[in-house]
């Protein structure tokens, strides 16, 4: 009996759809397109502009510079990026693409680097939403796998794999 039971649970694990998964790495290359910036902008203003209110209000501007040489006037400009890495992919086979998008920004990144967002489309593509956040967010993979009719998104940490999937709504990371 003890046998009979081993090998129908061998047979469950070896025949399921996690053994036959395969992970694609997803390239997100400095920058964003004209699409892609379409989906940033419209999906992350809110993001962008906390992004600088922050580093004005909270963790950089308000101290004022920094400068070695005390003997002088020391001043200086408002000096603000946020960087993107994008990548466009149809995360659901509905010939519509998502958008990955790696947000690097002052303060908003630490030691282990940057989040990065899924933006797809809204209202019938006239809008774009976030439709979710993973960290760290440099190195992601689509997966064969899906949930609810989404591929699921994979990254790493620094000691263990995460798992993005989406719940009917949103991906949760």
């Amino acid at each position: 009996m003890r046998y009979f039971l081993f090998m129908i649970i061998a047979a469950l694990t070896t025949t399921s759809p996690a053994a036959a998964e395969t992970l694609n790495p997803l390239v997100l290359k400095n920058g964003a397109n004209k699409f892609e910036s379409r989906a940033i902008a419209l999906a992350m203003a809110d993001l962008i502009a906390d992004t600088l209110k922050f580093y004005v209000e909270e963790s950089h501007l308000i101290y004022g510079p920094n400068c070695a040489d005390k003997t002088i006037e020391c001043r200086g400009n408002l000096e603000f990026n946020i960087s993107f890495k994008a990548a466009t992919i149809d995360l659901n086979a509905d010939k519509i693409d998502e958008v990955i998008v790696y947000h690097e920004a002052p303060g908003f990144c630490g030691s282990g680097g940057c989040s990065s967002y899924i933006l797809g489309q809204a209202d019938g593509g006239n809008s774009w939403k976030i439709l979710g956040q993973f960290f760290p967010g440099y190195e992601p993979s689509i997966s064969s796998s899906q949930y609810n009719r989404y591929s699921d998104i994979v990254y790493n940490g620094r000691d263990n794999s995460f798992r993005c999937m989406f719940n009917g709504d949103r991906y949760d990371c």
